[in-house]
This record gives structure tokens, C-alpha cells and sequence, in this order.
């Protein structure tokens, strides 16, 4: 049984960065299920207070933008960026499906909400994705450590 200490470290470091969390999980003696739940519970935890606070956010700059002068600007003839190209072709789950392992969670919700996903389906299906890429982390990291 691992300390309360590799607990809290790698399922803090999964709410702020992922990847990081994955890391240090693979560095402690923690088990596929320890590893899983702190994996998935950080990863939860993260979007769901990212998602609350993008939205939040978002309101406070619709609002501030909306009190200052507006630019026209026209948008038919430039080119599409490769965050819009991903949401016209997958929407909100091709971003919740590689928001854990390629994008941030900050950066992952934010597209979300700035494409204008509600919140709550932001939150379910970033908490999906979190849960199959747990799974995915928690068994390869914790088959890959037995090795070495």
C-alpha cells in the first residue's frame, strides 16, 4: 500500500497537467487500480474546475469585449485554423478524445467552451475521455514497470 503523500501528488498533478501526473505515477509502487482511480480522479477533478471556471471567464470577456468597441472583421475568406478544423469534423468528442493525451486539460476545455459547448456537456464528456485514458495510462504504465 502506497503512502497518502503518492496519492495526493499524482492525483493533484493530474488535475493540473495530465501528463505529468501520468509521469509520476509511473514513479511511485502504486498499483493498476491506485493508479487508475488517482489517474481518473485528478483528470475529473481538473476538467470539471476548468470547465466551471472557463465558463465563468468566457462571461467576464463577452462582457468586457461587449462594453469596448467591436471590430468588424471579415472571417469568409481567411483560413480555417487547426482547432477549427477539428471541431467542424469531430465537435466536442473528437476535443474531449485528445484533450488527456495531446492537449491540456485548460486548453482542451477552453476550445470546448469557446466553440460554444454547454458546460455540462463539456464536463460529461471530458470526464469520459478521462476515464478511457486512465485505463489506457494505468495498465500500459503499469505493464510497462514490471518490465524494468
Amino acid at each position: 500500500m502506497a503512502s497518502m503523500i503518492s496519492y495526493i501528488t499524482v492525483t493533484a498533478l493530474c488535475a493540473v497537467k495530465y501528463m505529468v501526473g501520468i509521469a509520476s505515477g509511473l514513479a511511485t509502487d502504486l498499483s493498476f487500480v491506485e493508479l487508475f482511480l488517482c489517474y481518473f480522479t485528478g483528470g475529473s477533478i481538473g476538467m470539471v474546475l476548468y470547465t466551471l471556471f472557463g465558463s465563468q471567464i468566457r462571461r467576464w470577456w463577452n462582457k468586457k469585449k461587449n462594453q469596448g468597441i467591436t471590430e468588424t472583421r471579415n472571417d469568409s475568406n481567411t483560413k480555417k485554423d487547426w482547432k477549427q478544423k477539428i471541431w467542424d469534423k469531430f465537435g466536442l468528442v473528437g476535443i474531449a478524445f485528445i484533450t488527456p493525451p495531446i492537449l491540456s486539460q485548460p486548453i482542451g476545455t477552453a476550445l470546448s467552451l469557446g466553440f460554444g459547448a454547454p458546460a455540462h456537456k463539456v464536463i460529461i464528456a471530458m470526464c469520459i475521455s478521462t476515464f478511457f485514458w486512465s485505463l489506457v495510462f494505468a495498465y500500459s504504465g503499469n505493464t510497462i514497470i514490471q518490465y524494468f
